[in-house]
């Protein structure tokens, strides 16, 4: 759908797209069978894949009680389930199989029950859009199948987010939030504000996009997601390097030279949470994010793509 190859784009799009996650709705869900009798060689793919190996069931066709009826889709294309589903898992479940026994015993455990596939976007009533939801840690609804293009970088950024964003939900549904996380931003959460903030606002009170200061959970679902699919340079630039100003630009090269106090402010603010985003990953869940922030991205940006990754990042402008 996003042509230009843009980052700034990409980065936009997710400021200004409601994820619409529901974390602690109940939810009801099928049992697994216990054996695939379907001749279809893609519900064989899917079982072999998901279902035996994680106990996950792909919902690929169209069933309403899948989607709130207030919410307007289009089902995936059939021929762009297998891969995308292989995109998925070379992309998000292949990195946390690789960065130790903690990532993998952690992914293994809290793999979401069913993986609901919608070839559209979902168009709410109120005009926004939702890219996807996470049902009490039991059900995650990804969207956009049908843009699928592997050539396009916003398109895999796109939904690599949306899936970090998820599934950080479901941890923090497991394992609480990390200690006093929701206290270094306290008293700057928006709610339903979120929609009316720009990103430049928001990152003076320490929130790497507007939907990240509409709650704590969604703060740390933000925060993982972006920095388990944004360039590390990039970030780093951008949300933690004090020398620069909200656009990654050194304060010395900025028409008066001076830092913005609010500005540093915000950022020593998300480093804060990304130290506790860290220790709480190591403590609680013996999981080196470190390692599983490097084999993701190695992933997403691999050196085929390192020079398009720097112009990418060159090129943001808010």
């Amino acid at each position: 759908m996003l042509q230009n190859h843009k980052l700034s784009a990409v980065l936009v799009m997710l400021m200004l797209m409601l994820l619409g996650c529901k974390s602690d709705e109940s939810v009801s869900f099928d049992p697994l069978p216990k054996q695939n009798d379907s001749n279809d060689p893609l519900d064989k793919y899917l079982y072999a894949e998901f279902q035996q190996t994680f106990n996950c069931m792909v919902r690929y066709r169209f069933v309403n009680r899948y989607v709130d009826d207030s919410k307007r889709v289009t089902p995936p294309d059939r021929s762009l389930v297998q891969p995308y589903m292989d995109f998925l898992k070379d992309h998000w479940v292949h990195p946390y199989l690789e960065s130790g026994s903690g990532s993998e015993t952690l992914i293994r455990k809290l793999f979401p029950a069913e993986i609901v596939l919608i070839g559209s976007p979902m168009y709410n009533l109120d005009g926004t859009v939702t890219l996807g939801t996470a049902d009490a840690g039991v059900r995650i609804t990804l969207t956009e199948v049908n843009d699928f293009d592997l050539e396009n970088l916003n398109w895999k950024i796109s939904q690599l987010h949306v899936m970090q964003h998820e599934f950080s939900h479901i941890i923090h549904q497991k394992y609480d939030l990390p200690d006093n996380y929701q206290k270094i931003s306290e008293g700057d959460y928006t709610g339903s504000g979120w929609t009316i903030k720009d990103y430049s606002e928001m990152l003076r009170l320490g929130f790497v996009t507007p939907y990240a200061s509409s709650d704590p959970n969604e703060d740390f679902a933000e925060l993982v997601s972006n920095l388990l699919t944004l360039p590390e340079s990039f970030f780093y630039e951008r949300f933690l390097d004090i020398n620069r100003n909200e656009l990654g630009v050194l304060w010395a090269e900025t028409d008066d030279g001076n830092a913005d106090p609010e500005v540093v402010r915000g950022k020593l603010r998300i480093q804060e949470k990304y130290e506790a985003v860290q220790k709480y990953f190591k403590e609680v869940l013996d999981i080196d994010f470190e390692m599983l922030r490097t084999n993701t991205l190695a992933r997403l940006f691999p050196p085929s793509v390192v020079s398009q990754e720097k112009e990418l990042a060159a090129s943001y402008q808010n």
